[in-house]
């Protein structure tokens, strides 16, 4: 990887954790739960923190136009990575991996479009490992850019897993319509 391409993908990381911070607190605020800051967790996951320098401009990853086709890779670096990492393998204590996951590339397509959408909140365990975090919720995307980075993680890595189609984050929207959070509980363990 060339260190330009290297530099867009940790600036779009850094941005992306920062926003999903800034949309947690915003949320926890409102739901007067007790809100957990990014350096809280990174003084319990151990992971540092820490900003670039320099006048960076990231890429946009926006729709292009009806038909464009959209680059799954590119919105999951623009929206993922900062937590689950280039590698899908997360931050160990923090945040779970993608990689081999049965929650990314099992048949529950719903349970997955549903922690994308609304978020996940509290304790859930990923191939053996348990976690108690935050997962901030993308439901400000698009259906089709979120089939789009399901489509990504469930075929990258090791993962081997289909396509998803936009319609089923279009009906898991229908089904839950506004909601907060879940709980991995409401959606079922990992299988």
């Amino acid at each position: 990887m060339n260190k330009s391409l290297k530099r867009i993908l940790i600036v779009t990381s850094v941005l992306a954790f920062a926003a999903a911070c800034e949309r947690h607190r915003t949320e926890t605020a409102k739901s007067g739960q007790n809100y957990q800051s990014p350096a809280e967790y990174s003084e319990e996951s151990g992971v540092k923190l820490t900003t670039l320098p320099g006048d960076v401009h990231v890429a946009s990853v926006a729709f292009q136009g009806e038909g464009a086709p959209l680059d799954g890779e590119a919105l999951y670096a623009a929206n993922c990575v900062a937590c689950h990492q280039i590698n899908g393998k997360g931050v160990p204590a923090a945040f779970p991996p993608l990689d081999g996951s049965p929650y990314v590339t099992g048949d529950k397509l719903e349970r997955m479009a549903a922690i994308m959408i609304y978020g996940l909140q509290g304790p859930i365990k990923v191939l053996g490992q348990d976690y108690n975090g935050v997962m901030a919720p993308l439901g400000r995307l698009k259906d089709a850019e979120l089939a789009a980075i399901a489509t990504y993680i469930r075929g990258a890595w090791s993962n081997t897993a289909g396509a998803v189609d936009a319609k089923v984050f279009e009906e898991t929207r229908a089904k839950y319509g506004t909601r907060s959070m879940f709980n991995i509980s409401e959606l079922g363990e990992e299988s």
